[in-house]
C-alpha cells in the first residue's frame, strides 16, 4: 500500500471513529440553545517546516477525501442527529496558526462537499 493511500485512510479512519465516538455526547450539546450535533471536530492539520509541500498536499487532499468519502456520510447519517460541527486549523507552532475554516454545520452531502471545497 502507497504512503499515500495510508495517509488518506488514516484521516478517513480518525474522522469515522470520531463521528462513532462522540453520540454520547449529543444530548449536552442542546443546552443554552446551542445547536445539537453528534459531534464537534477541529481538525489541526500541522503546516509547520518538517513538512514539505507534498506531504501538506497530501493531507489536505485527504481530508477532502475523508468528507467526500461514502464512509463519512453513512456515520454522519447513523448519529443521534445526523450531523456534525467541523472546524479546520492549520498550524506551526504556538505562535502560528490559523483557522482556515470556521465552525461550520455539516448534516447532509453537500454541506460535506462545501466544506471540503
Amino acid at each position: 500500500m502507497t504512503d499515500t493511500r495510508l495517509h488518506r485512510l488514516a484521516g478517513l479512519l480518525a474522522m469515522v471513529c470520531v463521528l462513532f465516538a462522540v453520540p454520547l455526547a449529543a444530548p449536552l450539546a442542546a443546552r443554552d440553545g446551542a445547536l445539537a450535533v453528534d459531534a464537534e471536530l477541529v481538525i489541526a492539520v500541522d503546516v509547520s517546516y518538517s513538512m514539505d509541500q507534498e506531504e501538506q498536499r497530501l493531507q489536505r487532499a485527504g481530508y477532502v477525501e475523508a468528507l467526500s468519502s461514502r464512509e463519512f456520510q453513512d456515520a454522519l447519517k447513523s448519529g443521534v442527529q445526523g450531523k456534525v460541527a467541523i472546524a479546520y486549523m492549520e498550524w506551526a507552532g504556538s505562535a502560528d496558526q490559523e483557522t482556515i475554516m470556521p465552525w461550520t454545520l455539516v448534516d447532509s452531502p453537500e454541506a460535506a462537499k462545501r466544506f471540503a471545497d
